[in-house]
């Protein structure tokens, strides 16, 4: 698996793009260097793409406790996070993310970039 991320100081916005296969235990592994990043406090949108990763080898149990753990680590609270996954594999994968991760309804899955980022840049009900 790779994955690569930025993050825009300025805009407040983490691009965040997970690619190749990924296997058990590289989830949390990415995401624990991310919270190490100094500017991760200062984040308050994420856009996660996963067109390219393949998430075949990820067993269900592991994407449940990683979006428990999500939920618990990354602010889910008080960040946006919408994510990217035009295939229906990554896409089916994103959703059971979403109903583990979510809270208020700030985690989101689209189909393509566009979307996403019109959602993310809506103001919060």
């Amino acid at each position: 698996m790779g994955y690569d991320y930025k993050i825009d100081v300025e805009k407040g916005i983490l691009l965040y793009s997970r690619y190749g296969a990924i296997e058990k235990g590289e989830l949390y592994r990415s995401t624990l260097e991310l919270l190490a990043d100094k500017d991760f406090e200062k984040i308050e949108k994420i856009l996660v793409d996963m067109s390219r990763a393949d998430f075949s080898a990820v067993p269900y149990a592991e994407l449940v406790s990683y979006g428990e753990f999500s939920k618990a680590n990354l602010k889910q609270g008080k960040m946006r996070m919408a994510i990217i996954a035009p295939a229906d594999l990554s896409f089916g994968v994103a959703r059971v993310y979403e109903s583990f991760a979510s809270e208020n309804d700030n985690v989101q899955v689209f189909r393509d970039e566009k979307t996403a980022m019109e959602w993310l840049e809506e103001e919060k009900k």
